[in-house]
């Protein structure tokens, strides 16, 4: 099992990686430094409702991505 998540946790940073760029920023800038939207904005240079758009599109991308792998793996 612990093999398992260590594969799921490597594939996620891989797909991370392979975002566009302003989205794998927002992703990163919210999920794992954890600043709220404006001040992602403030930081990217964006309006915050175009950081809510990379936001949105990259985590479609990833759960899109996941959820192929899920159903290939069955």
């Amino acid at each position: 099992m612990m093999l398992d998540q260590k594969s799921t946790v490597l594939w996620l940073e891989n797909r991370i990686r392979g975002l566009p760029d302003k989205q794998r920023e927002s992703l990163v800038l919210s999920t794992m430094k954890g600043l709220r939207m404006k001040d992602i904005a403030r930081v990217m240079g964006l309006p915050e409702n175009t950081v809510k758009t990379h936001l949105r599109r990259a985590r479609l991308t990833l759960a899109e991505e996941l959820a192929h792998r899920e159903a290939v793996e069955k």
